[in-house]
């Protein structure tokens, strides 16, 4: 897959409230789900 794609299908699934994103304080560029 590519990034855009992924990048898409996780906004759908945080506006659907099945999975949240957050940041370690240490590494802003890195998102975790």
């Amino acid at each position: 897959m590519t990034r855009g794609a992924i990048s898409k299908l996780t906004k759908k699934l945080m506006k659907k409230g099945f999975i949240e994103s957050y940041q370690k304080p240490d590494n802003k560029k890195r998102n975790l789900f």
